[in-house]
């Protein structure tokens, strides 16, 4: 794919992503509120979660059930969590193989 056209996709999807996480700031604040272990625990959780939404949209592939299943295990996400990053990758058009 031209370099252009990745560059172009690439801002695109970030900017869904930015989206997407501004009208969701009430979510992410009771979902922190309720497991939050330390003052830190906001910082990693959306750190964490950019991340992987970076990721998703530098590969620019349809992310599949089992790649969410194998990040949330490995970063510890809990069910909320998981259907937050899911719903974004969807928003992002990177989710169509997503339930």
């Amino acid at each position: 794919m031209n370099e252009i056209i990745k560059s172009f996709l690439f801002r695109y999807r970030i900017k869904k992503a930015i989206s997407y996480w501004k009208n969701h700031l009430d979510y992410i604040k009771n979902d922190l509120k309720e497991n939050q272990r330390d003052e830190y625990d906001m910082f990693r959780w959306t750190d964490l979660v950019w991340q992987e939404i970076r990721m998703f949209c530098s590969i620019g592939k349809q992310v599949i059930p089992a790649d969410i299943k194998w990040l949330v295990g490995r970063r510890g996400f809990n069910n909320n969590q998981e259907l937050f990053l899911v719903s974004c990758t969807k928003e992002m058009g990177l989710g169509k193989k997503l339930i």
